[in-house]
Order: structure tokens, then sequence, then C-alpha cells
């Protein structure tokens, strides 16, 4: 693709209308200079002394974040819970300038997130301690997933595109709420699934899987292996077959695997030097491709333009990625210095 094209499919998704539903949650960062340490009196221990504290959208919600820097509109179902993650969320959508309209909130439900103590000290080296994660244990209640499946039905009527991102083994896709998703998809809505947990029951749509959650639900025996490439693909097309869908499988710095009806095409990554960052680069593509295709680019089109936005978002280190216009624009150039366009 040249550079007036990029352009042009740039302004065409500026005017895309937008649903995403999904998983809202909040990605938090903990800055904690150990400098500052002391040990302290009643455990054996030097406690994080925090410094800075970063709070973002995650998820789903950074799908619609991503989403919202390229097209018109955007709207996001989902069911956040009644504590001080929700408010927060929240107060970061507003800030963001997305709808809160059709994100439920309900005292029922926990709002997750990633939680990041990251420690520094007198060197530039800064060490990431293990998450603290906030997450639900049970599936979402009737009731809400009754509300939630009514509102995706609303939302799918309205937009171009609707993009699904399904990142807890507890979050909002109960079965209900997916049975809305593939009504739609079946009606001839563009539907884009990038889903961890449920990939086989979505039908009819655009499956985004990375490589590890194609062999989890495709090939859950052989995980720990080292996958032979034509394994993927038998796998790809394999659950293309049994769902009806495409299937999209990004492969990281090999980048991506295309399974459709016309047969199995590859796409390079976009070249990026160290260092990277990978939060969130997923959730780029995805809004990327899903907005692309939404304002009716062509596979090989959508493709380009999604890896463009993944390599955006994994240039921006010890935050969660995301990609502009603007953005994507400067990394074609990059490339194209260097020739790698």
């Amino acid at each position: 693709m040249d550079r007036g094209s990029l352009e042009e499919w740039l302004a065409r998704m500026a005017s895309t209308r937008v649903a995403v539903v999904g998983d809202g949650c909040l990605d938090i960062y903990w800055l904690a200079d150990m400098r500052l340490s002391e040990l302290s009196r009643e455990t054996p221990h030097f406690p994080l002394p925090v410094v800075e504290e970063r709070m973002s959208l995650g998820a789903g919600s950074n799908v619609a974040v991503n989403a919202s820097r390229l097209a018109a509109s955007v709207a996001m179902a989902t069911v956040i819970g009644e504590d001080w993650r929700g408010r927060e969320w929240g107060r970061l959508l507003h800030a963001v300038g997305l709808s809160g309209e059709c994100a439920i909130s309900d005292a029922a439900w926990i709002t997750p997130a990633y939680c990041k103590p990251l420690r520094g000290g007198w060197s530039d080296v800064r060490y990431e301690d293990p998450r603290i994660d906030f997450a639900n244990r049970r599936p979402l209640p009737d009731y809400l997933a009754a509300r939630l499946a009514d509102c995706v039905g609303a939302l799918a009527e309205e937009a171009d595109v609707l993009i699904v991102s399904d990142q807890f083994a507890f979050g909002v896709m109960a079965p209900g709420v997916i049975d809305a998703v593939n009504r739609s998809a079946m009606a001839g809505g563009r539907c884009f699934v990038d889903s961890r947990h449920r990939l086989r029951q979505f039908r009819n749509a655009v499956l985004k899987p990375n490589r590890l959650e194609l062999l989890q639900a495709m090939l859950p025996e052989r995980i720990l292996e080292d996958v032979p490439a034509a394994a993927l693909r038998e796998a790809a097309l394999q659950l293309g077959r049994e769902t009806s869908s495409s299937v999209c499988v990004t492969l990281g710095e090999d980048g991506l695997l295309w399974v459709g009806q016309d047969g199995v095409h590859s796409y390079p990554a976009a070249v990026v030097r160290p260092p990277i960052d990978i939060v969130g680069a997923g959730d780029a593509f995805l809004a990327a491709l899903a907005v692309a295709s939404g304002a009716g680019a062509s596979r090989d089109d959508a493709a380009f333009i999604a890896t463009l936005a993944a390599g955006v978002a994994v240039r921006k280190i010890g935050v969660t990625g995301s990609a502009s216009g603007q953005e994507m624009l400067d990394l074609y150039d990059i490339q194209a210095h260097r020739g790698d366009t």
C-alpha cells in the first residue's frame, strides 16, 4: 500500500460507526522508588514506596479506546462493578470521550483490574513484580447477561462493525451475550472476535486468536510444544470450518496467518526495532482491522493497516499501547525510509 492509499483509508475509517462488547478493565501501574524504602518495623520486608500511579482502560475497553482514535463513533457494551475500580473506569471512559450509556453497573459484579507494581532504583533498570489481579470467579448472573444481550442487539443494528473482546474466564461474554453476537453476524453484520476462552462458540465472524489462543482452542494437548507452521495452519482451517468463520492468527514478529474461504494467506508484521512492549498490541491490531473492514477495506488492506497499528502500540513502553492514524502514518514513513514497506 502506498502512502496516499493509507491516508485515504484512514479518512474513510474516520466515518465508521463501531460497537464494542467485552470486558471492561483497568490497567494500573504503580511505580515504586526503592531508594526511598525503609525496612518495616513490623515485618522483615522493604515496602514499595509508590511515587507514581497511572491508570488506563484495559481489555475490551482498550479496544474501544483504540477504535475511538480511528472511527467516528464508538459505543461499548459491558458490565462493571460498583467498586472503586468501577468508579475509576467510568471516570477514564468519560475522559477519553466514550459514552458509558451501555455500560451496566451492578454490585453483583467485580470490575476487573491488572495492577502492575514497578520498582525503580539508582540505575535505569526497572523491575516488574507479579501482577495483582482483580477478576470475577463466577459466571455473569443471568439477569445481567440478558440486559447486556439486549444492548448488543441494539448497538449492532446501528454499527458498521461489531467487535468482541472476550478476555476473562468469568467475563461478560455469557452464553446469551454470545448468542446475540452470533445473531448479528448471521444477519450479515461484520463481526470481529478476540476470545481467549470461547473461540469455538462464535459463528460467521472473523476470529482473531494469537498463536497461544489458537492452540488452546484446537490443540490443547500440544500447548507446550513448538508446533510447526503446517499444524498451526491446519488448526486454523479446522476452526474456520467448525465456526463458518474466517480466522486471522497473529504471530508476533512473524506477522499473521489468514484463513478464509479463498484459502490461506500470510502477511508480514510491521518492522519495529527494540525496545518494545507488547501490552495493548493485540487490542490495537483488532480495533484497526475491524474499523478498516467496517470502512470497506479489502482483507489485504485491512491487514496492512492493522499491522501498522500493532507496530505503533509496541513502541509505547510501560503503558497500554494504542495507535492513532497520524502515528500509523509516521511509522509508515519510518519503514519507507528504511525500505521496509
